[in-house]
């Protein structure tokens, strides 16, 4: 008998590895997870901001800013969080989604003009 083994070890870093951030729709958390907050260079008092394509509404991108966005905060040094329920509940909307929590993938690296975004996969939303 072949078996494939599942512990604290790997299945730990699997989960780390990916980059993602987990959103709920009725409380409005975001949580980045460490390998979203590592890509994107953040820490706890950076800024990000969310933009949607018009055009094509189900299409999100992230991005860090100086100022004037969410402000991140730490939460016992395994994750970022911010909280805002109308952001949460228009992405939810924007696919469909009949659920209230699930994960953002976050995917490549885009540049429009001047700014340096991050598309987020929202098809597991739905």
């Amino acid at each position: 008998m072949k078996l494939k083994t599942f512990n604290a070890e790997n299945t730990f870093s699997q989960r780390q590895a990916k980059p993602f951030i987990s959103v709920s729709a009725k409380t409005g958390l975001f949580a980045f997870n460490r390998g979203a907050y590592e890509l994107l260079a953040l820490k706890s008092g950076d800024h990000v901001q969310f933009h949607q394509e018009e055009d094509s509404p189900e299409n999100w991108y992230i991005e860090k800013v100086k100022d004037g966005g969410f402000t991140l905060r730490e939460y016992k040094e395994t994750s970022l969080l911010i909280n805002n329920t109308t952001l949460a509940r228009t992405i939810f909307d924007s696919v469909d989604s009949e659920k209230m929590a699930g994960r953002l993938i976050i995917g490549e690296q885009v540049k429009i003009g001047k700014q340096t975004l991050h598309t987020l996969v929202t098809a597991s939303l739905k």
